[in-house]
């Protein structure tokens, strides 16, 4: 477990049954789930943590490569809140994270393209 620049605990799984054994002993704030995952992709994962009762509400970010609308339907349809594509800008992900610690709605694609162009 360590702790980031901006007081973010972080836990880091590399492969989908350790992420639940993680989520399911810590209970985060929030998942970043990379939607290729090995043994059990981050889809599937999403499903499995939405399907848990003390996980139901847990806001889960989809990371992943993949920019195609189809992706980004999957990820909608299995519970997903948010969607971000690799590479990901640190300054684009505190702004994520930010609107999910919040509450806020999420920052649209124009606030994602100024934090990644430096015009926020």
């Amino acid at each position: 477990m360590g702790k980031g620049g901006e007081g973010y605990v972080v836990r880091v799984a590399y492969d989908g049954p350790e992420a639940v054994r993680i989520a399911s002993s810590w209970l985060p704030d929030v998942a970043l789930l990379d939607l290729g995952m090995p043994n059990l992709d981050g889809l599937q994962l999403g499903r499995l943590l939405r399907n848990l009762p003390y996980l139901a509400g847990l806001p889960l970010i989809a990371v992943t490569g993949h920019a195609r609308a189809e992706y980004r339907t999957l990820a909608k349809a299995v519970g997903f809140t948010d969607y971000i594509i690799k590479p990901v800008a640190p300054s684009a992900l505190l702004l994520l994270l930010a609107t999910v610690r919040t509450g806020r709605a999420a920052p649209s694609e124009r606030d994602y393209a100024q934090v990644l162009h430096g015009l926020a």
